[in-house]
Order: C-alpha cells, then structure tokens, then sequence
C-alpha cells in the first residue's frame, strides 16, 4: 500500500479495464489479513485498545444496523427481524475486541496510483494488465474490534461489484486470500454472514439495478439473516458467500 492516487478502486473497476482486478483483490485480502493477524497479538492489541477506541467509530459501526429496520419494512418484509439483528449484532462484545478494525473498509476508500491511461505494458505480444499500487484511505472510523467486520463490509461490496459491473473476480480473489492468511473461526464467519447481508440490504438503495432487483437484493440478504437465526448454515453454501464455507477448516 502506498500513499497516492485520485482515483478509487470502486471507479476504477467500472471504468478501466486495463486493471487486473483479481490481482487487486489478492493484495487487498493479504494485506487486510495481516492487519488483522498482527494487531491481534497481546502486546499490540492491549496498545491500540488505549490508542485507537471512540464513540465515532462505535457510531459509524452501527449506522447500517440502524437502518435495517426501515429498508425491510419499505420493502415489505418484516421489521422484526431488523430489530433482532440490530439487538443482537448491532454492536459488539467485549470478546469481539480482538484486534484493529479499519472501521469503513470498501472499494470507495482504497485508491489506485496515477498512471497516465495511455501507458500499457506488451508483454510476449499481449497487454498485460496494471496492478496499481494501492493506498487505504480514510481511517477516521478505526476501533478495536472483529476483523470479520471489515471482511464482510469489503466482500458485500466486491460482491456487488461483481454482480453489476462486469464479473472482474473481485469477491473471489480477496476471500481466498484473507482466509489463506488468516483463517477464520466458525462465530467469525457468522459475523461475516450477517455484517455482508446487512451491506447490501442497507446500499441497496444506492440503486445497483432496477426496483426488481433491488427487491431481490434485498431478499437475498434477508434469506442470510434468516439463517443465521434458524443456524442454517449449511443453505449459504449456495450463496454469494458459498466459499467462505467450502474453504478447509
């Protein structure tokens, strides 16, 4: 990662399709993983737990659980279950403080490195796509908390990506990478679940498609709540996060 670039990785995977993406992704996921891994060890956590903790990240934390409630209930679904969902995952436990969070980790705040469009590189008489250095922007929203939740925010909108803009590889790279890295226990991947079920269902309304299939969007990330609350796990395994369960324990 690096310190420049005036565009976001979100722009730039919609627009230049002379980046390679899957390759991004990979970078992304390692480097997320060991963010994670190593401000998990004792002496550093207990010093980011006194450095890096406020009520403004716990804040920003909360802001898309808040508004489960209203996008179900505008799409016809019932609000009970945005109430449990917030009651229950709407913030975190003391045992959930397990290391440094970035706290609003998605495509808009990774930037890519300025290089002039024009540049491409031939390679054996084919383009060989650029893999921009990146930089992590915005770190405003930092706290002490479960990495799962930066996962799962950055997966639901790799995944969104992936779904309207073209299929890069985005979701499916970054996955494997973090979990080569760092692997993830079983209450994580539950946390993943309901944090990435909860990102689509709230940016839904950020109009990715039509009102059909915004209504589906927001279906599919009510069927995950659901089985997260009945311990269903085993129908996600045909879902977007379907990786995240086939990976070897």
């Amino acid at each position: 990662m690096s310190d420049g670039g005036s565009q976001d990785l979100k722009e730039s995977y919609k627009k230049d399709d002379d980046i390679d993406i899957p390759l991004l992704g990979w970078r992304i996921g390692v480097w997320l993983a060991r963010l994670h891994r190593e401000t998990s060890e004792p002496e550093t956590l207990e010093f980011v737990k006194r450095t890096f903790d406020s009520e403004v990240a716990k804040s920003v934390f909360r802001y898309t659980y808040n508004g489960l409630v209203a996008v179900l209930k505008q799409h016809g679904h019932d609000p009970a279950l945005g109430e449990r969902i917030n009651a229950k995952f709407g913030t975190e436990a003391a045992s959930e403080r397990t290391c440094l969070c970035h706290g609003d980790f998605w495509l808009p705040n990774i930037q890519l490195e300025n290089q002039d469009p024009a540049i491409k590189v031939e390679e054996e008489e084919e383009i060989k796509l650029r893999a921009p250095v990146l930089t992590v922007i915005d770190w405003e929203s930092v706290r002490v908390g479960n990495g799962a939740t930066d996962v799962g925010r950055f997966a639901a909108d790799s995944w969104l990506l992936d779904r309207f803009h073209g299929g890069k590889g985005l979701l499916e790279a970054f996955l494997k990478a973090y979990l080569s890295e760092h692997p993830l226990k079983q209450r994580d991947k539950v946390r993943l679940v309901v944090h990435f079920a909860v990102h689509i269902i709230f940016y839904s309304r950020m109009r990715w498609t039509d009102g059909e299939g915004t209504a589906k969007l927001v279906q599919l990330g009510k069927a995950m709540l659901e089985a997260v609350e009945t311990e269903d796990l085993k129908s996600l395994i045909t879902g977007p996060l379907a990786q995240l369960f086939s990976e070897s324990k």
